[in-house]
């Protein structure tokens, strides 16, 4: 049996390091506001989100050309923008850890494609096309699905340009 008061002594530390965490997160977001806010309107419009995901997205990759696709702006702009169309504060924390998400899907998604492009052709026929999908369906994002004949049919009808498999 656990000495009388060991459930309230962890429950204070894990209170302590959810204090501090959040303290953490609030100094950082304060940071992005000083820098990115030109407007000081207390949301990040559409542009200076832009240079907020670009910035993020340079220091990750340690690129200082990198820059956030469009596509990936308007995926946070869609889920995180308020009716104005600008990112408040309160959203502005999970819009960017959704971003590094994205990011980190990419990566795991082109790494997959190397490795299941093994003639190195930059094309994927069927065979590695499976191989390839496979390895997504096992991604942590995805729920461990099973790629069949006809989802490989399917993504060669929809995306083989060229008509050679």
């Amino acid at each position: 049996m656990a000495p009388a008061g060991t459930g309230a002594a962890v429950a204070a530390v894990r209170k302590k390091k959810r204090e501090e965490k959040m303290a953490a997160d609030n100094a950082m977001v304060n940071e992005w506001f000083q820098k990115y806010d030109a407007s000081k309107s207390g949301s990040f419009a559409r542009e200076e989100m832009k240079k907020l995901l670009t910035a993020i997205k340079q220091k990750l990759t340690k690129d200082a050309q990198a820059a956030v696709t469009d596509k990936n702006l308007d995926r946070i702009m869609t889920k995180y923008a308020n009716e104005a169309g600008e990112v408040p504060r309160a959203a502005a924390l999970k819009a960017v850890q959704r971003y590094k998400a994205l990011l980190e899907a990419e990566h795991e998604i082109r790494d997959l494609f190397a490795r299941a492009d093994k003639d190195h052709s930059g094309l994927l026929p069927p065979a590695q096309l499976k191989v390839f999908l496979e390895a997504i369906g096992r991604l942590k994002m995805s729920k461990n699905v099973s790629v069949t004949k006809e989802d490989v049919d399917f993504i060669l009808e929809q995306c083989d340009v060229t008509q050679d498999g």
